[in-house]
């Protein structure tokens, strides 16, 4: 078994988590900074390399942040899911998908399992995610995985759509 398998965290059907890691800082980027990424982030602008690293390194050392790639069967990352945990075992998400890969059901399936993981390994009751109004393709990602739409909030200055996730109750429990 090769390096990069053992460190997948989970499995779920066609994609596997595993976490980030200062090596793929650079496909990070590539994907933070990726035209379509920007349109639909808060933070629109796109970054310079050095920024990004000081960036990765101090959240990779933030016990409030998780960071995980999505990887498909093939070992081939394909995206990635951030939650950044608050005190009240909430967590904020934000996910990106590589643009060769988008439209093909991974983001909806990629959230779902992610908070699934987080909510049985970290504890996460609630999974809150913020989605520009226009962002149609995200909306639907979110909603397929299970989010809830709380309605139009401002947020950071920009008029978006807050969901939420919680985790199913087992009914046999």
């Amino acid at each position: 078994m090769d390096k990069k398998r053992k460190e997948l965290l989970q499995t779920y059907g066609k994609l596997d988590l595993r976490q980030a890691n200062e090596d793929d800082g650079r496909l990070l980027w590539i994907w933070r900074d990726d035209p379509d990424v920007c349109a639909a982030s808060f933070a629109s602008t796109p970054i310079q390399w050095e920024e990004h690293v000081i960036w990765l390194q101090r959240k990779l050392k933030d016990i409030d942040c998780l960071i995980y790639l999505v990887v498909n069967k093939q070992g081939c990352p394909i995206g990635q899911v951030r939650f950044d945990k608050d005190i009240s075992k909430s967590a904020e998400v934000t996910i990106s998908i590589d643009a060769k890969e988008r439209h093909k059901g991974y983001g909806s399936s990629a959230l779902e399992h992610a908070c699934r993981y987080v909510s049985q390994e970290h504890g996460i009751d609630r999974v809150v995610a913020h989605i520009k109004e226009w962002n149609k393709a995200s909306i639907i990602a979110f909603t397929r995985a299970g989010f809830t739409d709380l309605g139009f909030v401002n947020f950071k200055g920009h008029k978006a759509i807050e969901m939420f996730w919680v985790p199913r109750k087992d009914p046999d429990s």
